[in-house]
């Protein structure tokens, strides 16, 4: 059976996916949502790295679109939050 290659890319995503829950969840438990920001700007972050490791899989240009895309709302979001 052939083993998946764990790249640093996918260790970048999952980290990144870690501390947007992390920090999310302790959002939601205390009700102080002043890191809000920072799960977004995270979120950005983690998105750009999905698109450019789904790139460098499958060579489709479509998804890399989406997904820089959406990140760049979600950067614009938090430039206009401050």
């Amino acid at each position: 059976m052939k083993e998946k290659k764990c790249d640093v890319l996918m260790w970048l995503q999952m980290i990144f996916a870690l501390l947007v829950i992390s920090i999310g969840l302790y959002c939601r438990i205390t009700e102080n949502y002043s890191l809000l920001p920072l799960v977004i700007l995270l979120m950005s972050v983690m998105l750009f790295i999905m698109g450019i490791r789904e790139y460098k899989k499958t060579r489709n240009i479509l998804w890399v679109i989406f997904s820089v895309g959406i990140s760049v709302v979600l950067l614009s979001v938090i430039i206009d939050a401050f």
